[in-house]
């Protein structure tokens, strides 16, 4: 009997993309303790098999959601920052949001920070922090299973910090 292959839910530059240059509050957040480094893309397949798995899990009849949304029915972008700490210990940290919200997406002044207000003053690029999925991690509060994200350890595999908003 022939064994399925599946095919990967990530693909990079399509609904996956690696993050490196954002500096912003939400990116500081996440990285605390640890230095940004570069993707190796040999770990793509460790990291799509774990969001399956999450997907496989989340779905599961006996434990739904409290919402009661199938994470299979929506489909997702997904945002990879590479991290290291200094006992070379490393760690991917995977955002995931809903691909419908990319058309809502726009910062309002009220949400900035004071450190981003100044840098808009500064710069004079009242764009700065205009979110761009490619550039810019996105988070949300809310929307039960339209914003999630984990870190896994590349090292021992071990996923946590299991984030899934609404829930």
């Amino acid at each position: 009997m022939s064994q399925k292959v599946r095919s990967p839910i990530l693909h990079l530059d399509s609904n996956c993309v690696i993050l490196k240059g954002d500096t912003s509050s939400a990116i500081m957040q996440i990285s605390v303790g640890y230095n940004i480094v570069d993707f190796d893309s040999k770990n793509l397949s460790t990291i799509d098999s774990i969001v399956r798995s999450i997907l496989t899990e989340r779905t599961n009849p006996s434990t739904p959601f409290e919402c009661g949304v199938d994470l299979r029915d929506i489909e997702y972008n997904y945002q990879l920052v590479s991290l290291r700490k200094e006992d070379h210990i490393h760690v991917v940290y995977v955002n995931v949001f809903a691909a419908s919200i990319l058309g809502i997406i726009d910062i309002k002044d009220e949400d900035l920070t004071r450190w981003e207000k100044k840098q808009i003053k500064k710069t004079g690029n009242p764009d700065l922090f205009k979110y761009d999925w490619h550039k810019n991690l996105i988070r949300g509060k809310d929307g039960c299973g339209t914003f999630w994200g984990f870190k896994i350890d590349l090292t021992t595999n071990n996923l946590y910090d299991l984030y899934i908003s609404g829930i």
